[in-house]
């Protein structure tokens, strides 16, 4: 018989058991894409390095426990839209999007992105706060749109060349 509490290893198989064993954290550790949790007072718990350059939060801040106007960013500013946003992501199980234009980055530079936002439960249902990721939205115009759209027939007409 299989022993379940395995130990992970080079030959481990990901398996619905297993994903209990397995902490999200992990998950964001190992991914450019900038993650974060904050517990149910909007407080921070959890940024990732990439979060941490997206923010330009200098290594050595404390950001734990941390509310947004806290947080040594120029987006600080929106905190009571960012607790509000927080507060319809934890009562919906479908989550809250927002998209926040700001100067992101180490270079600061203005950028618009898009922040889905998820509510983290406990095992008895309780929203204990939520975890978000971002990514950077991107503008496609109408004429770019059509540049790169193929027919069928090959053949389309566009103003935009």
């Amino acid at each position: 018989m299989e022993d379940k509490n395995m130990s992970f290893s080079n030959e481990y198989c990901l398996t619905l058991d297993s994903l209990n064993q397995l902490p999200i954290i992990s998950i964001m550790e190992k991914t450019n894409i900038p993650w974060a949790i904050k517990d149910n007072n909007s407080k921070f718990v959890y940024l990732n390095e990439s979060c941490l350059d997206l923010f330009d939060i200098q290594t050595g801040f404390d950001f734990e426990g941390r509310l947004d106007e806290e947080m040594p960013c120029q987006w600080s500013e929106y905190s009571n839209d960012f607790k509000a946003h927080d507060r319809k992501a934890e009562q919906s199980k479908e989550g809250a999007e927002i998209i926040v234009t700001s100067p992101f980055g180490r270079e600061k530079i203005l950028s618009p992105w898009y922040f889905p936002k998820f509510p983290i439960y406990n095992p008895n249902g309780d929203v204990l706060g939520t975890v978000f990721f971002g990514k950077k939205f991107n503008f496609i115009s109408v004429c770019d749109f059509f540049k790169q759209l193929t027919t069928f027939s090959g053949y389309y007409h566009s103003s935009c060349r």
